[in-house]
């Protein structure tokens, strides 16, 4: 049997996360600490549901994680292709 590569699994197979060992499933509301500390969200784009804003920055600082990808023109056509329509997509850096 030939070895599968990334390229011949479906992206939402392949990018997608769907649990986290740290800090729970995707679908928990967190914080963005929370978030950041969570290594299969570090150096991936995360949107978020049901946001919480600074109000100084404007930035999310807390919401429902609903889908994490490598990828984020593959991560906007599947939160455009869900029933979600406010979400936030952040970039997890290493050093954020």
């Amino acid at each position: 049997m030939p070895l599968r590569s990334a390229e011949s699994t479906p992206p939402q197979r392949r990018a997608r996360s769907t649990t986290t060992s740290t800090s729970g499933p995707v679908g928990e509301r967190m914080s963005w600490e929370q978030i950041r500390c969570v290594d299969e969200f570090r150096g991936r784009w995360v949107a978020l549901d049901t946001c919480r804003y600074d109000e100084a920055t404007g930035r999310a600082t807390e919401g429902e994680v609903v889908d994490v990808d490598d990828d984020l023109a593959e991560l906007c056509q599947r939160v455009r292709a869900s029933q979600r329509r406010n979400c936030a997509i952040v970039f997890c850096d290493y050093d954020s």
